[in-house]
């Protein structure tokens, strides 16, 4: 099949999904336009692709599901039998049901979901949790499956594509957001980047030492945008979700044994679990 335009679509507010998808993108012909919907936007137009048309969707996983502001922010792509790769990324822990409620999510758009694949990164919260990853077994692996994709798509015709199962639960688990957010401390210099910068619009414009805890997803892209490392988690507030982060790992022995070596910070990366999954 000869692709006429390929798209990134792309939820990441620490940057490590867009790294990947765009390093799988980086396997396609014609290159891929990045469609980052990471920052809100007054208003965006709602947009249509084609059969012969590829879409990327990317996203972080945030308590084992799909963003509910990705999942908005989706909606004003519109696909007609479009072929789509689904890709998320996850903090070691698991990825639940996300990748079945983001093939769910683009194929009510109109897409057909011919690839998938969940890739560990860096915990956005807990740093210490999956560090350095992906590291340069995870970029290899990476790389194959861009590879695939890019095969699967010169090579085959959308007739013979059948749709491929992904792991997950038709019951969502319940999303139980993380009650704490980022503080500003008293380096912050009101330059208000961090507000412009802030997914879901938390921060404001006039008083960015502030934030909206109702409207904040814990994203913690403030803290890596801050130019003055003003804006932090607070040291004590991090142990809640460590010991959530243990307990929900322990359903498996293995699991749990992981996170207790992760959290007494004795791992080695022997020890650290890859837990790479592709479907195509």
């Amino acid at each position: 099949m000869k692709i006429k335009s390929a798209c990134m679509a792309i939820f990441s507010p620490t940057d490590s999904t867009r790294k990947i998808v765009e390093r799988i993108g980086g396997y396609l012909s014609p290159a891929p336009t990045e469609m980052n919907l990471t920052l809100p936007a007054s208003s965006r137009a709602e947009l249509h692709f084609l059969a012969n048309d590829l879409v990327i969707f990317g996203v972080p996983v945030y308590g084992g599901r799909v963003p509910e502001t990705a999942r908005e922010r989706f909606k004003i792509l519109r696909g007609h039998r479009t072929p789509a790769v689904i890709v998320v990324t996850y903090g070691n822990r698991a990825y639940d049901d996300a990748l079945l409620e983001l093939k769910t999510v683009v194929e009510e758009q109109g897409f057909q979901v011919i690839a998938a694949a969940a890739f560990v990164t860096e915990h956005n919260i807990v740093r210490q949790i999956a560090a350095g990853r992906p590291d340069e077994n995870d970029l290899k692996a990476i790389d194959r499956f861009g590879a695939a994709v890019a095969r699967k798509v010169a090579e085959g015709a959308p007739s013979a594509w059948h749709e491929i199962g992904v792991p997950g639960n038709k019951e969502y688990r319940p999303y139980q957001p993380i009650p704490m957010h980022p503080k500003t401390g008293s380096g912050c210099n009101h330059c208000g980047i961090c507000s412009r910068e802030c997914p879901a619009g938390a921060i404001p414009a006039d008083d960015p030492r502030q934030t909206d805890a109702s409207r904040c997803i814990s994203c913690m892209r403030c803290t890596r945008v801050c130019p003055a490392g003003a804006r932090k988690l607070p040291w004590l507030l991090q142990w809640g979700p460590r010991g959530r982060l243990c307990r929900s790992a322990g359903r498996d022995g293995r699991r749990r044994c992981l996170f207790r070596a992760l959290l007494s910070r004795r791992c080695t990366a022997r020890r650290i679990a890859r837990r790479i999954h592709v479907w195509k």
